[in-house]
């Protein structure tokens, strides 16, 4: 976990920019408790559309300077603004996937696709590095709290389409959602459909790694697609 509690000042403004440390900083009222978190303005404007929205409002018609996010959970909002400040994941950290993925989710809620992003690249680095596919309890918690379309959702579909070896694993697959199972027979349909079926074993082989940088992220005008892709 995130070593940042609720009334850290983080991330610390760079030297240099231009903002006086009353204007460069934005005040964050999490959760029920009211938690109070202190964000570099300028960082977290730049890379969320919720908060450059937010910021505009409130500086422009007289409002708090502060900004509310009543219905969210602190710990996970600290442990946001710890990937915003780092642009990574530091995995001596040993963040689990259900953390990575509330992470992503509140980057996603806040328009922040590149933390979102940051999160899909470290749970693929993770898995590839243990030689392993997202287990039960990841993807029951991805049910529960994504939609259909989700890219995440995407990834542990294709994990279990091109690299499960179930072998061992009957406990495990009786504990995965229903509607993950039909995920899979739709994808795996698709795939037979759009690649026929003399390459279907070709196509059934494409490792997850192997896929192109921007696969499983999410992009808009504000977070173009990476580069060379």
């Amino acid at each position: 976990m995130s070593d940042l509690t609720s009334d850290t000042v983080a991330p610390v403004a760079p030297a240099g920019n231009g903002i006086s440390s009353s204007q460069g900083y934005l005040t964050v009222v999490v959760g029920p408790k009211n938690n109070h978190f202190t964000a570099n303005k300028a960082l977290i404007i730049s890379r969320s559309t919720f908060f450059k929205t937010a910021a505009s409002k409130r500086w422009t018609d007289g409002r708090p300077k502060h900004i509310i996010l009543a219905d969210d959970n602190p710990e996970q909002f600290r442990d946001y603004l710890q990937v915003l400040q780092d642009n990574a994941l530091d995995p001596q950290q040993h963040w689990t996937f259900v953390q990575t993925g509330l992470i992503y989710i509140l980057a996603d809620k806040l328009g922040d696709l590149r933390t979102s992003n940051i999160c899909v690249d470290f749970i693929i680095k993770d898995l590839e590095v243990d030689d392993a596919v997202p287990g039960d309890s990841f993807i029951n918690f991805l049910y529960e709290h994504t939609i259909p379309g989700s890219k995440l959702r995407k990834l542990c579909i294709d994990y279990y389409i091109h690299e499960a070896n179930i072998v061992g694993m009957d406990r495990e697959l009786e504990r995965l959602p229903a509607r993950f199972w039909h995920d899979i027979v739709v994808e795996s349909h698709e795939l037979r459909k759009n690649h026929g079926l003399g390459y279907v074993d070709d196509i059934f082989r494409d490792r997850v790694v192997e896929q192109d940088d921007c696969t499983y992220h999410q992009h808009d005008e504000t977070h173009p697609a990476c580069e060379g892709v």
